[in-house]
């Protein structure tokens, strides 16, 4: 950070934001394709401060993936607590990217820990959407999902069954038997 700051110090204030991008992107460049395999683990590892102190909310995307897959779930939660401020000031609450952007935030609560915090997360996006999209839309549904399964890894494994119960047939006929997202609540309903 202090050569950080000496450098900056040193760059004509009309220089900065091109010298700002162009380190932007050289990290951009230097971050492994997939941050959910071990192998780049230790290149994220060496990444991820100079990314946090330099790239925009829009391009921590994988630096969260890395911490979520390495396990730093609590590091995960805090850089998509970034993210989602970041996409609020920019588009809004009522855009879908900021909706989508807090059930992100609201998954990881749920993996650092906190799933009652996912449950009621993802319960309160439902019922903040329930006036604006259809109730059998794919994303009504993954938060349906969503909230069923929480309920259950929060404690009430009843309540996730029937929760479980209501959904499976919705989603077996709106997006077929076959389908991921019908096979994984399958399998969290059994």
């Amino acid at each position: 950070p202090l050569v950080q700051v000496v450098i900056r110090g040193q760059i004509p204030a009309a220089q900065l934001p091109a010298w700002q991008d162009a380190a932007a992107a050289l990290l951009r460049s230097a971050m492994p394709e997939d941050p959910e395999l071990p192998d780049t683990w230790q290149s994220y590892l060496e990444l991820t401060p100079h990314a946090l102190a330099t790239l925009p909310a829009t391009d921590m995307r994988k630096v969260v993936e890395f911490l979520r897959h390495s396990g730093s779930y609590g590091a995960a939660v805090v850089v998509q607590e970034h993210i989602v401020e970041d996409v609020l000031d920019r588009v809004g609450p009522n855009d879908p990217q900021f909706v989508i952007e807090m059930g992100n935030l609201f998954y990881m609560k749920g993996e650092s820990g906190n799933p009652a915090e996912a449950r009621d997360g993802f319960t309160g996006l439902l019922h903040g959407l329930e006036h604006a999209i259809d109730p059998e839309a794919p994303f009504t549904l993954y938060l349906r999902s969503q909230i069923a399964r929480w309920t259950g890894v929060a404690g009430d494994p009843a309540e996730a069954c029937a929760l479980f119960a209501d959904l499976l047939p919705v989603l077996e006929r709106t997006l077929g038997y076959m389908d991921p997202r019908t096979k994984m609540a399958r399998f969290n309903f059994v």
